[in-house]
């Protein structure tokens, strides 16, 4: 009786040979696979926030409309009023040469009168001037040394140089050798305090040329009327 007992034990332990952490599915030895758990509806969401590049679509801002810059035209067409010379209209250029140029210009104040003075003491007045027989304009540039706030007088030293281009290109240079008379330096009516209106007459002997065989610029009249920023 005893025998039989163990015999059974004996059976149902050989009975059980399958290896730890083997499955018994019909004979298969194989490990135990991992279970993956189904995919969520939210995969890929996480991905895409965490740096995947946004969808282009999804970002609905525009760009600032380029047309929202763009200023409204001016009654006018963006036309600005003749160059002035002067607020109060008082500007005034006049010019009567020979020899080497031929001039003969009697300008208002509706031209452009280019002056400055800076802190050496020294005054730039500028005129472009139409020259005869030509489609050009002359450069007379003038320069005063010496110059200030309210200063006037006679017989002041002043460099005056000439250019032209084109066919009858020449340069006259006249270092010290024209004379300013200063009748009016005052502030300009109308402008910033620091545009002054400068009135003067300019004499000068012939000016020999650069180029040559030129005859010299010969100055019969030379007047203005002209503003001077003071920088």
């Amino acid at each position: 009786m005893v025998f039989a007992v163990l015999a059974l034990a004996v059976g149902a332990c050989g009975s059980s040979s399958l290896p730890a952490g083997a499955r018994d599915d019909g004979g298969s030895s194989e490990p135990d696979a991992k279970v993956v758990p189904p995919l969520s509806p939210d995969a890929g969401v996480d991905a895409a926030r965490d740096g995947a590049a946004p969808d282009a679509a999804a970002d609905t801002r525009s760009a600032p409309d380029a047309a929202d810059d763009v200023e409204p035209p001016e009654p006018d067409g963006g036309i600005t009023d003749p160059t002035r010379c002067l607020p109060d209209g008082s500007g005034r250029f006049v010019l009567q040469t020979s020899g080497g140029l031929d001039i003969d210009t009697a300008q208002g104040n509706d031209f452009f009168c280019s002056g400055s003075s800076g802190s050496d003491g020294r005054a730039f007045l500028n005129w472009a001037v139409p020259v005869r027989g030509t489609s050009l304009r002359a450069a007379f540039n003038l320069t005063i040394p010496g110059f200030a706030r309210g200063l006037t007088g006679s017989g002041k030293p002043v460099e005056l140089v000439v250019l032209i281009a084109g066919d009858q290109g020449n340069i006259w240079n006249a270092p010290e050798l024209c004379k300013v008379d200063l009748t009016g330096n005052a502030p300009a009516a109308g402008a910033p305090g620091n545009v002054y209106k400068i009135t003067g007459t300019i004499r000068c002997p012939p000016i020999a040329g650069q180029r040559q065989p030129t005859p010299p610029l010969a100055i019969a009249r030379f007047e203005f009327t002209s503003a001077v920023t003071f920088e």
